[in-house]
């Protein structure tokens, strides 16, 4: 079951879902494993980014790049043939 309460049924691949706050390593400043390459703070996505893949290592890197992405650019990640599951943004 994914965040949101879907269900996807896996044969033959991987999900893997990325939270920028799922794992805090300072928990007082509210600062995640997750590092926006860019230097952001505090405009980044707060909702999780579930990615499908035949690879599990391509799908957890695509949803964590997809955490750090604003919604707009998500489409760049099609060039891996993931499937992304974020909000409104359902697209498999």
């Amino acid at each position: 079951m994914l965040p949101g309460g879907q269900v996807v049924r896996l044969t033959g691949g991987a999900a893997a879902t990325s939270r920028l706050t799922g794992t805090l390593v300072d928990p007082g400043a509210g600062v995640g494993h997750i590092f926006d390459p860019a230097g952001r703070r505090g405009t980044l996505r707060s909702e999780p980014v579930t990615a499908l893949h035949e690879s599990a290592a391509v799908a957890d890197a695509v949803s964590t790049a997809g955490g750090v992405m604003e919604d707009r650019p998500l489409h760049l990640l099609d060039r891996v043939d993931a499937k992304i599951i974020h909000g409104d943004l359902n697209r498999i």
